[in-house]
């Protein structure tokens, strides 16, 4: 399903539905931190929403990028440059507490929604 979704011009608007989810999951964890229902439903989605942005990504880049092979390579370098920053700043905010970390990463988030409306 989402591959056929990222097939049709449609892609860049699921993908950034997908971003969309994800922003909102991580304020609903950081909202309702002592539910712990609320929190699985929102990690929930937060899940089913991320495990469409690396097929989306990937769609995307190979469509932008004159040479095919330079697309991936680039989504491949930002996913592991995400992976050490995230873990940086998380370790950083985890000190204040659960609520704020929810809340730095649904501005990076969302943050990444603008940067998905910009075009070359």
């Amino acid at each position: 399903m989402r591959g056929q979704a990222a097939d049709r011009d449609e892609g860049t608007l699921v993908l950034r539905l997908a971003i969309l989810m994800i922003a909102a999951s991580l304020v609903a964890v950081a909202a309702l931190t002592r539910s712990s229902p609320g929190t699985t439903i929102a990690v929930l989605v937060w899940g089913a929403a991320f495990g469409a942005v690396p097929t989306l990504l990937n769609t995307a880049a190979l469509r932008s990028s004159a040479i095919p092979d330079v697309g991936p390579a680039v989504v491949n370098a930002t996913f592991n440059i995400g992976i050490a920053s995230g873990a940086w700043v998380g370790g950083w905010t985890l000190q204040a507490g659960a609520a704020p970390t929810a809340i730095v990463a649904a501005t990076l988030v969302a943050v990444s929604l603008l940067l998905t409306t910009i075009r070359r």
